[in-house]
């Protein structure tokens, strides 16, 4: 695999802010390389996560609305009309034994965003494998969760990323929950000659 330049890497995660951003673009995580849409689907597979949730922006002009929208390990959840609701601010300043389920089935969201609705969301994305998962929903689901994240991150993704996946699949949720994985992993076809490939000094 090749690496990133360090300037392109450092202008990717700059962008994303959480509790604490310093400590959140080194602990854990390994050096960035350019990866395959099989590579990033099997790093999922990896965790136990079906890549048939997986789904990657569709163009390069999505992947920077979606690393602008997304933090380094972000949740965005949509109601039963499409609305884009917020539960928590910070996602991973969330204890990794935290029921996401419970929180968004049976609490009030803090707020609402009106910016972006959930069809907005899913025309910014291909699926791995399965098309149908980004079909409209018709009121099929109560929530459609987002679940934003890097394959590279392996602190967050040990620490977090499995438990949450493991709560929203319970067959015993308090509501329907619809589950979609988005990697933001840089993918060689997808950036092409768009990206200065160079090994770190």
């Amino acid at each position: 695999m090749r690496y990133f330049s360090y300037l392109f890497l450092l202008s990717v995660l700059t962008g994303f802010v959480g509790c604490k951003p310093v400590v959140l673009i080194f602990a854990g995580a390994k050096p960035i390389k350019v990866q395959t849409y099989e590579s990033s689907a099997a790093k999922l597979r990896k965790m136990g996560v079906s890549d048939t949730l997986l789904v990657f922006p569709k163009d390069t002009a999505a992947y920077r609305i979606a690393t602008k929208r997304a933090k380094e390990l972000d949740l965005h959840f949509f109601d039963e009309k499409g609305t884009k609701v917020i539960y928590m601010e910070a996602a991973t300043c969330m204890a990794p034994s935290f029921s996401i389920t419970k929180e968004i089935c049976n609490q009030q969201p803090i707020r609402v965003d009106s910016s972006v609705s959930l069809m907005e969301e899913y025309g910014l994305f291909t699926s791995f494998n399965n098309p149908g998962l980004l079909n409209g929903d018709s009121g099929a689901y109560d929530r459609v969760v987002f679940i934003y994240w890097y394959s590279h991150n392996a602190g967050y993704n040990k620490n977090h990323l499995k438990d949450w996946v493991k709560d929203l699949q319970r067959s015993d949720k308090e509501c329907r929950v619809k589950l979609v994985m988005v990697s933001l992993d840089i993918i060689d076809k997808l950036f092409g000659n768009d990206i200065k490939v160079q090994m770190p000094k």
